[in-house]
């Protein structure tokens, strides 16, 4: 499943909302902690690949409401300039990690939860 994929089954979850997916874990996090809502976290299907010593057969893909406010931040993430407190964002990472091996070790997203 590409990209376009993700966003045409999330708009017909989520209608009337523009999707930004991605599977960078950190950015993620970062969008969370500087007050962005994931609304999704899905686990997708990928031709399998080794990385390290293990086969890969998905990976997990966040998704969020592809704001104005987003695209700005998401630049901020990407230049640098991003400012989150260092303690909420460890945290945040936390409990993201333990979400992320909830849905890797099931087929469902978050939301059928």
């Amino acid at each position: 499943m590409n990209n376009e994929d993700v966003k045409n089954v999330s708009k017909q979850r989520h209608p009337n909302t523009d999707i930004y997916t991605t599977s960078d874990l950190n950015q993620a996090v970062v969008l969370m902690e500087v007050g962005h809502k994931l609304f999704d976290i899905e686990k997708k299907s990928i031709d399998p690949r080794k990385v390290g010593g293990r086969t890969q057969k998905h990976k997990i893909v966040f998704l969020f409401d592809h704001t104005d406010k987003l695209r700005r931040d998401i630049c901020d993430y990407v230049s640098g300039k991003c400012m989150v407190d260092a303690q909420g964002l460890l945290s945040r990472l936390r409990s993201v990690r333990a979400m992320v091996n909830n849905v890797a070790s099931s087929d469902v997203s978050i939301m059928d939860e």
